[in-house]
């Protein structure tokens, strides 16, 4: 596998002579609530004062947002992260366990669990009138088009990305581009979706800050966390992310 580079070259991202872009993180979107099971957190990294370039590229992922779920929120000021998992037999059943890149430790069916109920979950928001649309790669790969989906924090992050490029793969093909080289582990993962020009990453980084110690070996008895740094890895290619999914304290 080659050697890790960070994604500067391929970035679709403006250069900085169209002006400088503040980018903020917007609150959890419902979507990829649906796609990945055990999602917390989704924040966009978008512009607040963006030039027409810019509003540009990321208006499809906007309009895909708001076509889908405006229906269902408007009325009822909908709050996805709030109800349960109720019985929905077939529901999860999006892609073919055994055949995806997921770690083989956690990989349920491969090691033999005999039951796959747990499969038949899906979640419902209390609000009344609230529904979350079935997960459609399509939609979700062409309103990501040309863009670079990353995952920041600890293993719920990674969970969180094997599941993405999951459902995607189950659709689509697509590469791994980059794998972490030390032996058992999956730190720094990157994925590539040919067809739309689509990038899914991994970061670990339990603290987002820059930390040493247990957080990088379990055998050391704590770890020494850095306030005033950021973890290296996700911190330089943080301008090459078009959608951070942050997850931390897991």
């Amino acid at each position: 596998m080659a050697a890790y580079q960070p994604l500067h070259q391929h970035s679709q991202k403006p250069s900085s002579r169209y002006g400088s872009v503040s980018l903020g993180l917007r609150t959890v979107l419902a979507w990829l609530l649906s796609a990945l099971l055990g999602l917390a957190l989704l924040h966009l990294l978008r512009c607040s004062h963006c030039g027409a370039r810019e509003r540009a590229m990321v208006s499809p992922l906007l309009q895909y947002i708001t076509s889908t779920y405006s229906q269902v929120s408007t009325m009822y000021g909908c709050d996805y992260s709030e109800g349960q998992w109720v019985r929905a037999p077939g529901h999860a059943r999006r892609y073919n366990g055994t055949e995806c890149n997921v770690k083989g430790s956690e990989n349920c069916i491969r090691n033999g669990r005999p039951d796959t109920g747990y499969l038949d979950w899906r979640w419902q928001p209390s609000a009344a009138g609230c529904h979350l649309p079935s997960f459609d790669a399509a939609w979700f790969l062409a309103a990501v088009r040309g863009k670079h989906v990353a995952f920041l924090g600890d293993s719920m992050a990674r969970n969180q990305a094997e599941s993405l490029v999951c459902l995607l793969g189950a659709s689509f093909p697509y590469r791994m581009v980059y794998q972490d080289p030390e032996p058992g582990t999956r730190k720094f993962w990157r994925w590539a979706f040919p067809s739309h020009n689509v990038t899914v990453s991994v970061y670990w980084a339990p603290f987002l800050a820059r930390a040493t110690g247990k957080s990088e070996n379990y055998s050391e008895p704590y770890s020494s966390v850095y306030l005033d740094a950021l973890a290296e890895r996700w911190s330089a290619d943080a301008d090459t992310m078009d959608v951070a999914v942050v997850s931390t304290g897991h």
